[in-house]
């Protein structure tokens, strides 16, 4: 299933951010397969959805996150509060795959929400 995000102006965002757009990919629901077992179902893509990558400036609190991930390299990243994202989904981003390892709860009036990604070993499939 592919989904469009709403397309909305992009905002101006601090210098420390660069923004672009990505697809957020999410596993497929397990689906009874009749047989008293479960099969996955097929994944959503939501494609055009507005990404912020953080280039610099990184808040300690944001230091400390990515520093939990060591030695692995991890990107601080974040989407729009309203697309569903979770530890399980993926991101495509310029021709690669990133999973995504931690999502950060939006703060109070927060319009994106933050997540952590790594990149994926073999790219998009």
């Amino acid at each position: 299933m592919v989904v469009s995000a709403i397309r909305e102006p992009l905002r101006a965002v601090a210098e420390s951010f660069m923004v672009d757009r990505c697809t957020v990919i999410n596993p497929g629901e397990p689906i009874d397969d009749g047989q008293g077992g479960t099969i996955e179902g097929p994944e959503a893509r939501i494609e055009n959805v507005p990404i912020w990558w953080r280039q610099s400036g990184l808040t300690p609190t944001e230091q400390a996150i990515i520093e939990r991930y060591a030695p692995d390299t991890v990107f601080l990243a974040a989407v729009p509060v309203g697309i569903p994202i979770t530890h399980q989904s993926r991101i495509e981003y310029a021709g690669e795959r990133y999973n995504v390892v931690d999502v950060l709860g939006p703060r109070t009036n927060e319009v994106r929400r933050r997540v952590v990604v790594k990149r994926s070993i073999g790219g998009p499939s």
